[in-house]
């Protein structure tokens, strides 16, 4: 890890290589008078993933309501439980249990058979929901590569731009998808994200920091969700940019309520 200077009245008092500075505060930098040079990417995605307290996902029981869906994640005997309950258009009761690689579906309490694009549907879905909701803990995925593109002003704050692949061994049906986060320079916090996907004809989403909120030690986000006026595909990575221009429109609110941590 490179070196983080430490200045206070202009004395250098030592310098650390170890670790990065604990962040106590979601609201502050992590200390006012730390001067952060030269740090690797590995380094920027540590401190935001210790900031968000991203870490404590893998031991947690988290439960959480997004939009009609009442979703919950599990730590179980029997390994990683990911379920999410809602009622249909037929006022029918679903249940769905995501664990291991099946998924199992009941209708009023009664289990029904599902196809093999069924399954395969209700747990793509399933995991879109948890990949958003938990970010930036996607950042340290196994299948991700990551790239740091430049550093870059944004509404008049300055941000490491991070670019995000994907290997197609573990990275789901969707690898071709492409990530941008902008990580603040002061103080690690993960205010924009976007991705370019090429399901359905392809598009583009960008997403900006509407509220956060603390629970059990890890941070929640809830976003404004923007899309392009007008296509720029091919212009994708300059998409803070053209958001900075006005050149999107607000699609949606991304809101998690109800957030529980065991």
């Amino acid at each position: 890890m490179n070196r983080v200077i430490i200045v206070l009245a202009g004395l250098v008092l030592f310098a650390a290589c170890t670790t990065e500075p604990e962040v106590k505060n979601i609201s502050g930098a992590p200390n006012a008078e730390v001067l952060q040079e030269d740090l690797t990417l590995e380094a920027i995605i540590d401190s935001v993933y210790h900031k968000y307290g991203s870490e404590r996902i893998n031991t947690a029981s988290i439960y959480f309501d997004f939009r009609d869906f009442k979703y919950a994640y599990e730590q179980d005997k029997a390994g990683l439980k990911r379920s999410r309950k809602f009622t249909n258009d037929k006022g029918e009761q679903i249940y769905d249990v995501w664990q291991g690689n099946d998924l199992t579906r009941t209708i009023n309490g009664k289990h029904v058979e599902l196809t093999e694009k069924e399954e395969k549907a209700f747990i793509n879905s399933m995991n879109s929901v948890f990949y958003f909701a938990f970010l930036p803990k996607a950042l340290k995925d196994p299948a991700v590569n990551t790239e740091l593109l430049d550093e870059v002003e944004v509404k008049g704050k300055m941000y490491y731009k991070i670019k995000v692949t994907f290997d197609e061994e573990g990275g789901g049906d969707d690898f071709h998808d492409i990530f941008l986060y902008w990580v603040s320079i002061e103080d690690y916090s993960m205010d924009y994200f976007a991705y370019q996907y090429f399901t359905e004809g392809g598009g583009v989403r960008f997403r900006e920091v509407l509220a956060t909120k603390e629970v059990g030690g890890i941070v929640f986000q809830d976003y404004n969700n923007y899309g392009p006026i007008e296509d720029f595909m091919d212009r994708y990575e300059e998409v803070d940019v053209i958001f900075s221009e006005n050149g999107l429109q607000l699609v949606s609110e991304i809101k998690l309520e109800n957030i529980e941590v065991n």
